[in-house]
């Protein structure tokens, strides 16, 4: 799989890290950013040194930690925004992005600047491509994406855990249902990408996690 992963410390969130993924073609060198939560510079400077041209950003849910650096990058290149159709809210309801907790400052951003996403969807990135897994729970519209050999699991699924449900809008029964449905139906092999923590793979999370059997 062709990526970069960005570990960043959170503005917002002092002490918290999360992953930022840029995931892209090695034929075309077109990318798509997943879940820049912090640090746009960062981002863009990895972009530039490596030849990878940004195209789109993408978001697994609405929460701060993983959309925080999505306004300044999408000014900054001029980049679609997509988020599944039940986060859309959250882009601009500091209560519900939790900028309202952790921040002077609430997040927003124009709903107009977003493409909305819906299960099964398939957003190309060069010759490659990936697929939208609605897996609500964490939040009502959360969402995974699968690629040919890998899934980013955002905060649905975690090595040995899964996301929490006690924010505004988690329900723990969608996020399990949702991960046995369109997760554990994946190969073992299937590496998984989360969106903090390290990667794992479903098998292993098939055997040792407790939360989804």
């Amino acid at each position: 799989m062709f990526l970069r992963k960005i570990v960043t410390l959170k503005t917002y969130m002092p002490g918290m890290t999360m992953n930022c993924y840029v995931h892209y073609c090695p034929d075309t060198m077109k990318g798509i950013v997943i879940d820049p939560g912090d640090n746009a510079p960062e981002i863009m400077a990895w972009a530039e040194e490596n030849g990878v041209t940004l195209e789109r950003i993408v978001l697994t849910h609405g929460h701060i930690d993983h959309v925080g650096a999505a306004e300044e990058l999408r000014e900054a290149h001029d980049l679609a925004v997509s988020i599944h159709k039940d986060d859309l809210g959250m882009l601009t309801n500091a209560i519900l992005n939790l900028t309202a907790f952790v921040s002077r400052k609430p997040f927003s951003m124009a709903a107009g600047v977003v493409d909305v996403l819906e299960h099964g969807d398939v957003i190309p990135v060069g010759k490659l491509s990936v697929e939208v897994l609605h897996t609500p729970g964490h939040t009502p519209g959360g969402i995974c994406l699968k690629t040919v050999d890998g899934v980013f699991s955002g905060d649905t699924l975690f090595k040995e855990a899964v996301g929490r449900t006690d924010f505004p809008g988690g329900d723990m029964r969608k996020l399990v249902t949702g991960i046995q449905t369109h997760l554990m139906s994946l190969p073992d092999s299937t590496a998984v990408f989360p969106g903090h923590e390290d990667v794992t793979t479903i098998g292993h999370e098939r055997k040792f996690n407790m939360m989804i059997r």
